[in-house]
């Protein structure tokens, strides 16, 4: 769309608006990732993880999720009594696919097809959809990964385990040793092929 003396910005679409912010130096992080996001949903987030360390979360805190990173990870705020602290969340006792973001290899070492990246995307758009306003319960025990992300399960306003949701809808499979290993099993028995 050319820009004319008479257009207005709102005629401009979100990449060309997103650009003459980075102009201005006045873009952000939080600034939508796509036209969805401007609906209401969490907007996908990336980048490094941000270092989980302290402080110390207490089974049952309150947080508020900022973005999606993946099917199994994202980004949070604590509470107040934490000083707003934010930390990348990695959940506990699930794998779900890789996205295209992600450099990993496939578990026999080769790269990944376009089934898995589709797999991921699609885990983590069901997530995203899932975590509706952001408003979560983090449970333990917690403790941090090898790439900085704190471990925990998480949970709904309504109570509902989103892991074990993710396995249920054949999202994500269990994986790891954890406390709920058992019952995150039984949810993803009628995903087996």
């Amino acid at each position: 769309m050319k820009n004319t003396p008479n257009s207005s910005p709102n005629s401009l679409n979100p990449y060309q608006r997103l650009a003459i912010l980075a102009v201005l130096g006045i873009a952000t992080s939080s600034y939508p990732a796509n036209e969805a996001d401007a609906g209401g949903l969490l907007p996908y987030c990336g980048g490094k993880a941000k270092p989980a360390e302290g402080p110390f979360i207490d089974d049952g805190d309150k947080a508020q999720v900022q973005c999606v990173v993946d099917g199994d990870t994202i980004d949070v705020r604590l509470g107040k009594k934490h000083n707003s602290k934010t930390m990348r969340v990695r959940i506990q006792g699930i794998d779900c696919p890789e996205t295209a973001h992600s450099k990993k290899k496939t578990k026999n070492g080769g790269p990944r097809t376009a089934d898995e990246i589709r797999e991921g995307n699609n885990a983590k758009r069901e997530i995203r959809q899932m975590l509706g306003e952001g408003r979560i319960t983090l449970q333990g025990p917690f403790h941090n990964d090898k790439y900085g992300r704190k471990l925990a399960y998480v949970h709904l306003p309504n109570g509902i385990d989103v892991g074990r949701a993710l396995i249920s809808k054949c999202l994500c499979e269990e994986k790891y040793s954890h406390k709920r290993k058992a019952n995150y099993k039984k949810a993803g028995k009628r995903c087996k092929n």
